[in-house]
């Protein structure tokens, strides 16, 4: 009995510590629960239970800890008891967690969310901004890519993810209205370049010239923007205003972002209409050296047809300067790859054919023949060139009269090919069906005039009365005629024709050119004196000005012709036609004249490089014909010229080649004649004949007298056998031992006729030379 009842006493004892456990924990949840009404109990609820977390957080640690070593040896020995592991696993945790006091979870839960919170909430916060922060360095990147490539669709894109990470942004504001509205505002040039970049692609030559100056306001020497203002003047007849704007344009090679392709093609317009040649120069080396090499890449093959078109009319730009040049020759069948690839495209469009025909009329007239007098090609590789041409314009004809019944081009191709090949009758039916479609075009009547006069010279005269006769006359139809009867040898018709476009115009340019050269060639040159005199357009017409020169020096009135350049050098917009005045000057013999004029020009402008060229040619030819032996102070001052304008470009391997000679034949320092001629060697031997009879004569002066005579040889084969290459040839052979061959060419070099009296000079002193050896 009474063990009985000391265990019920032991229960009850048990039952209320259990009811008081109970009741304690359930005052701590009612602690917790107000604790965050009042968090001035909080502090001491975690003073209280912060012991009780630890131990449970180490009771934890511990468990995992023995668990995870557990879990590796039971893995190591049994994969069965690895499985068996990962099944009772959760139920270890459910247990874990059902033996914690409810105080305990709560106080731990509430520490690992605020823990959580504290740690992950500000991370999260940098991630974003983070990755707003690279978003926005992205499409400002982006941006100037497309500012660069001038794609407004790029920048807006670019401008309305940048809104959206910063509405606020007020610059990425004003550029989304100047988009919009298609007008930049006064601070952002970039903007500006960009609409007017947006407004020539669309025609909107005006609203372009609107954004140009907007972007000149900050930027007063951007390139692209100077351009189109300097069109824009051109456009309104403002030469003087078109002339102080490429004042300031900067040189091609100094543009930061470099000149792009279609902002130099608009250059070359407007240096031609301004006839500034030496700016003209200057961007041919610029173009020859950025864009030409571009040709020999396999991306240009992938631009659309109007872009590889821009290719080809670059590389004809640049092959005028062909003799300077002669590397432009390696280019020639890359380029003729993009014109048989524009010539096949099916979006090409007409415009586009059009004008590869032209280009590709110029290369077969004009460049392929230079290049053989050049002796560049082969006569073989000439002929292979002009039937690839040939056969490539039938292509471009065809595919231009099937796009356009209209475009004249469509049948004067064609009469071209047939006429180059005899086909005369062809060539006249062909005409005769484009004038029947497109009327009497003045080109299509110069070209049947021609056709005609090959074909049946009195019918070609007769249809060219008529033509002047007929109620179509006109001042372009008569320049046509004018020109054409000059070429069948009547200047009497000619005549006629240019005074029916004088009294349809007054002061007509190439009316009054014509009379007057008509009066000079044929030995009255004071009759065109006469005639020049009583018009006002000898200061604008640069053609008209350099007859005048010619007309007033041809009759003796130097120092009119002298007193004329002088005023026009004070002028701005006359200056460019200076150049070319000096030059008849010196031509005619006046070198005494022309270099006063010349060293004029070049105290106005120092950068003009073709003046310092002109300059140097002039002294040298004052040199060459300057009383007895080389004048030492005018051989000094034109390799001064010439090594001034080598400065701009010094891939100029013609003036390389006279600074060269000059030091070579006239000052007498082989050594540094050699140096000099470097360019000339490391171009090789496919230069003129003229350089390498320089070339070799630099190398005989040198001791390398194999080398030299290999030069020298083929400067005689291409045609250069003066008296001076057969000399420097017959010292070559002399240094070789070759006596037999150095006396034989010696002795033709002596009774060949000697172009100066240098010449004549420079022969004896070889002579001397092989006889002493």
């Amino acid at each position: 009995m009474k063990i009985w009842l000391q265990r019920s006493v032991d229960q009850l004892a048990a039952m209320v510590r259990s009811i008081r456990g109970g009741l304690r924990e359930i005052w701590s949840i009612v602690v917790v629960i107000v604790s965050f009404f009042d968090p001035r109990q909080l502090p001491g609820m975690i003073r209280r239970d912060t012991g009780s977390v630890i131990d449970s957080g180490k009771l934890m640690a511990s468990a995992t800890g023995t668990a995870a070593t557990d879990v590796a040896k039971q893995a190591a020995l049994s994969p069965r008891r690895l499985v068996r592991w990962c099944w009772h696993a959760p139920q270890r945790l459910f247990y874990f967690v059902i033996t914690r006091s409810a105080r305990q979870l709560i106080i731990g839960g509430i520490v690992a969310v605020i823990g959580v919170t504290v740690t992950v909430w500000p991370a999260i916060r940098v991630i974003r901004e983070k990755r707003q922060q690279g978003l926005a360095i992205e499409q400002h990147r982006q941006m100037e890519e497309h500012f660069a490539r001038s794609d407004p669709k790029g920048v807006k894109h670019n401008v309305e993810v940048l809104l959206k990470v910063n509405p606020n942004d007020e610059k990425m504001l004003a550029r989304k209205k100047a988009l919009e509205t298609g007008e930049a505002p006064e601070n952002d040039p970039k903007v500006a370049r960009l609409l007017m970049m947006q407004h020539l692609s669309e025609g909107k030559f005006t609203l372009a010239v609107r954004e140009a100056r907007t972007c000149l306001v900050l930027e007063k020497n951007d390139w692209e923007s100077l351009l189109v203002v300097a069109e824009d003047a051109l456009r309104r007849g403002d030469r003087a205003a078109a002339s102080k704007i490429i004042a300031n344009l900067p040189r091609p090679h100094e543009v930061r972002s470099g000149a792009t392709l279609w902002s130099c093609t608009m250059a070359v317009r407007i240096f031609r209409a301004m006839n500034d040649q030496g700016r003209l120069d200057d961007l041919i080396a610029y173009l020859s050296d950025t864009y030409v090499p571009f040709v020999r890449r396999g991306i240009a093959n992938q631009a659309e047809p109007a872009g590889r078109l821009q290719l080809v009319e670059i590389y004809n730009l640049c092959m005028t300067t062909l003799e300077h040049r002669p590397v432009l020759q390696k280019y020639w069948v890359p380029v003729q790859e993009l014109c048989h690839g524009i010539a096949n495209a099916p979006d090409a469009t007409v415009p586009v054919l059009t004008n590869l025909g032209v280009l590709q009329e110029i290369q077969r007239e004009a460049q392929l023949r230079q290049m053989l007098q050049l002796k560049l090609i082969t006569t073989e590789k000439y002929a292979e060139y002009v039937a690839e041409i040939d056969a490539r314009l039938a292509v471009i004809w065809r595919r231009v009269r099937e796009g356009d019944a209209k475009n004249h081009f469509g049948y004067l191709g064609p009469a071209m090919l047939k006429a180059r090949s005899n086909d005369l009758k062809g060539a006249a039916a062909d005409i005769e069906a484009g004038i029947a479609a497109c009327g009497p075009i003045p080109e299509l009547i110069e070209k049947k005039a021609d056709v005609l006069r090959r074909l049946d010279p009195a019918g070609g005269l007769a249809f060219l009365e008529q033509s002047l006769a007929g109620t179509q006359v006109n001042p372009a139809m008569c320049r046509v005629v004018a020109e054409a009867a000059l070429a069948a040898g009547r200047p009497d018709k000619a005549l006629e024709a240019t005074n029916k476009a004088l009294d349809a115009v007054p002061n007509l340019p190439w009316a009054i050119r014509l009379i007057a050269q008509l009066h000079v060639d044929g030995g009255r040159p004071a009759e065109a004196v006469a005639v020049l005199d009583k018009t006002p357009i000898i200061l604008d017409d640069p053609a008209v000005g350099n007859l005048y020169v010619r007309a007033l020096a041809s009759s003796g009135a130097v120092a009119g012709a002298q007193a004329f350049l002088l005023k026009a050098l004070e002028s701005p917009e006359t200056m460019p036609f200076v150049l070319g005045g000096a030059e008849t000057l010196a031509k005619l013999g006046h070198q005494e004249v022309a270099i006063v004029i010349l060293k004029k020009l070049i105290l106005d402008d120092q950068t003009n490089a073709l003046a310092q060229t002109v300059l140097g040619d002039t002294l040298r030819l004052m040199a060459e014909r300057d009383g007895t032996g080389w004048n030492r102070r005018i051989v000094d001052d034109a390799l001064t010229a010439y090594r001034n304008a080598l400065l701009r470009d010094p891939r100029q391997l013609r003036l390389v080649n006279n600074v060269a000679w000059l030091e070579l034949v006239a000052l007498d320092l082989p050594k540094q004649a050699y140096e000099s001629a470097k360019p000339l060697r490391e171009a090789g031997l496919d230069l003129p004949a003229d350089m390498l009879a320089t070339l070799g004569a630099v190398q005989v002066g040198v001791g390398a007298n194999e080398q030299g005579r290999i030069a020298l040889e083929k400067a005689v084969a291409q045609g250069n056998a003066n008296a001076g290459v057969r000399a420097y040839l017959a010292l070559a052979y002399h240094g070789l031992n070759r006596t037999d061959v150095a006396q034989a060419l010696m002795d033709k070099a002596l009774n060949t006729a000697k172009v100066n009296a240098r010449e004549g000079e420079l022969v004896e002193s070889i002579r001397r030379q092989v006889e002493r050896r």
